[in-house]
């Protein structure tokens, strides 16, 4: 981030300076390897650098710089395999002999700017960035050569896009206005997801295959524990923005943002709580407070605040008492915390979202359960 690389060999304990003297924007490990790749800005405003390491990042050769346009993207599938995206023409360009050489491998641009890959395997991937007015995400199935529109966004750009190795057929894609698109069939359908955010989204990784994280402007850190379906703002102690986020196991990730920022966290960003802390407005009691808007359609906001860090659940039930969404599962600090439950969100449970009628959100904490009722008009 910014216009130097950082390292650490103490899984993000301490990190040691690696200056590279331009701003960098993308940066990704080869699998299975030490490799690393970065690109970013070169000397001019159409010109990028692209930085090369074969031992960790601990040392650094230059292997590609163009002095026609600037490139924003890069991903390596494996030492020889490589895709470089253009973020001022729009092109994708290919390696197959470990960046000695690269070439256009779109027979026409796939979109305007591309700033980010997902590529799950040699053949097939995903591109998402900018169309012109519109975020979009472009599909492979040949190596980049040719590239198909599989969504058009409301949104300026569409910033990241990843999918967990088990499944990659479920992907998640981030974007401006805290615009979030998800796929659970490679992209042959893209459901729009409730953010509970407006700020603009820069990165977005999994975790598991139920963990996802989303970075953006402002220090925003959301987390969905569903899949995607329900999101929940973390604290990140910071307002300045983070462009990307990676995550080597369940709880341990990394983000990166403006001028070297770097956070690490090694328990899913759920932090602790100090004696200050709690002396500077934390909640005295556990209160579910009554959704708002009520009567809703389809999304209303729940708030709540407990006074210690404790494992939380926020379910919804029908009339009937039995389930049908869960909001929050995991472990939340002091303080107060807002959800948005979206009706249309739960189509995965029910056929076509919720119907009309009245429904029930109970709060349930190690020592407090509360329910209220809700009112859904179609």
């Amino acid at each position: 981030a910014g216009d130097a690389m950082r390292r650490s060999t103490s899984g993000g304990a301490s990190w040691s300076m690696v200056s590279s003297g331009y701003p960098l924007r993308d940066v990704c490990i080869v699998p299975g390897t030490q490799e690393v790749w970065a690109v970013g800005d070169g000397a001019t405003s159409l010109s990028s650098i692209l930085f090369h390491s074969t031992d960790g990042s601990a040392n650094w050769e230059t292997r590609f710089l163009s002095g026609f346009e600037s490139f924003s993207a890069v991903k390596f599938i494996n030492s020889q395999r490589g895709y470089l995206g253009s973020s001022s023409l729009g092109r994708v360009y290919r390696t197959t002999d470990g960046g000695a050489s690269w070439t256009n491998a779109s027979t026409s641009p796939p979109m305007v700017r591309v700033f980010d890959f997902a590529f799950g395997s040699p053949d097939s991937g995903h591109a998402v960035g900018s169309g012109g007015l519109n975020g979009k995400i472009s599909f492979t199935t040949n190596s980049g050569t040719n590239w198909s529109t599989q969504a058009q966004t409301g949104i300026p750009s569409l910033r990241a896009v990843d999918f967990y190795p088990s499944d990659p057929n479920i992907r998640a894609a981030v974007g401006d206005s805290g615009f979030i698109l998800q796929t659970t069939n490679l992209g042959q359908t893209w459901i729009p997801r409730i953010s509970g955010t407006t700020r603009d989204l820069e990165g977005v990784a999994y975790a598991s295959a139920s963990d996802i994280y989303a970075v953006g402007d402002l220090g925003t850190i959301i987390r969905s524990t569903d899949g995607g379906g329900m999101w929940s703002e973390q604290s990140s102690g910071t307002t300045s923005t983070l462009s990307d986020v990676a995550f080597i196991s369940s709880d341990t990730g990394f983000a990166v943002g403006n001028n070297g920022l770097i956070l690490a966290t090694t328990t899913g960003g759920v932090v602790a709580v100090s004696e200050d802390s709690r002396r500077a407005g934390i909640p005295k009691q556990t209160v579910l407070e009554q959704n708002y808007p009520n009567p809703f359609n389809p999304t209303t906001r729940i708030k709540y605040q407990i006074p210690n860090s404790n494992h939380v659940t926020l379910k919804v039930f029908d009339i009937l008492g039995r389930e049908v969404g869960t909001l929050v599962n995991e472990t939340r600090i002091a303080g107060e915390h807002e959800v948005t439950f979206d009706a249309n969100g739960l189509a995965r449970q029910t056929a076509g979202g919720l119907a009309s009628g009245v429904y029930f959100y109970r709060l349930q904490t190690s020592n407090f359960v509360d329910t209220k009722k809700l009112l859904l008009l179609r």
